[in-house]
């Protein structure tokens, strides 16, 4: 299965918008330590690079600060989900996404990275839920459409995931995990030339994209071809992706994978 899409925090809000009102001394209009750490808290909860602890504190004094409202007060919640989500926290991740989807009913990438936590969890009902919500707000959101298929896929229902996953490549043609999603899912359904199709173009963009070698060994395997299956089968292992359904394949056809360390 493809990655979820990832999601960056919003920095979309500036220093003064809606409820901000950071405090300047008179004298010079030289910053108070007050304005000071409310904007260096600003730019901690907003920043990709922070840490997520720190980005934890940052955003809570943020929304504790009674300096932000509706959309703008958003932003601080999301942020903070995203980075309880960084740390494994899927509980309060989404309390933080609810938070800023209320506060911002238009927020599709709240809906959509809410739609991950729930599917970490394993409640792909509810995921499905946030994905098609997200694309109800915005019908071109590829990240939604992968995420959704990817729920689908979890669900066993190949037939929905393959939808989304081609509605994904629409709008990305050139998005590797996706091919390699799709090229899975048919591969369940035994459209097995299709599947290869689909791993042999997400190869061309991304020769070293090592789960797509395994994954069209399995669908070689499928039409019987043992050559072509192990050959594939090898290269995942020789890329390094190195997990225990590859060893065991190789294991299948009389190959130990110590061999080709």
């Amino acid at each position: 299965m493809p990655g979820v899409s990832r999601q960056r925090r919003a920095t979309s809000r500036g220093g003064t918008h809606g409820n901000a009102k950071l405090v300047v001394a008179l004298a010079g209009c030289v910053a108070t330590p007050v304005a000071t750490n409310f904007e260096s808290d600003r730019q901690l909860c907003n920043s990709d690079g922070t840490d997520p602890d720190v980005a934890i504190g940052a955003c809570t004094r943020q929304i504790q600060s009674d300096r932000w409202a509706g959309r703008n007060l958003a932003v601080s919640f999301y942020n903070r989900g995203i980075a309880h989500g960084q740390k494994g926290q899927d509980d309060p991740a989404i309390q933080d996404y609810s938070q800023a989807i209320r506060l911002n009913p238009d927020h599709s990438s709240a809906f959509n990275i809410r739609g991950n936590a729930y599917k970490r969890k394993g409640q792909f009902d509810r995921a499905i839920q946030d994905y098609t919500a997200a694309l109800r707000i915005k019908s071109d959101k590829h990240g939604a459409y992968l995420n959704r298929g990817n729920a689908y896929f979890s669900k066993g229902q190949n037939h929905r995931a393959i939808r989304d996953y081609t509605a994904a490549l629409r709008i990305k043609p050139d998005k590797y995990g996706a091919l390699n999603g799709r090229g899975i899912a048919y591969t369940k359904i035994g459209q097995y030339q299709k599947a290869i199709s689909d791993f042999d173009r997400a190869l061309q963009i991304n020769p070293r994209y090592a789960r797509a070698y395994g994954n069209r060994g399995a669908a070689h395997e499928g039409l019987g071809q043992r050559d072509r299956a192990v050959r594939d089968f090898k290269k995942q292992y020789e890329l390094g992706h190195r997990n225990a359904w590859i060893k065991d394949k190789l294991k299948k056809y009389g190959i130990d994978h110590k061999s080709l360390d």
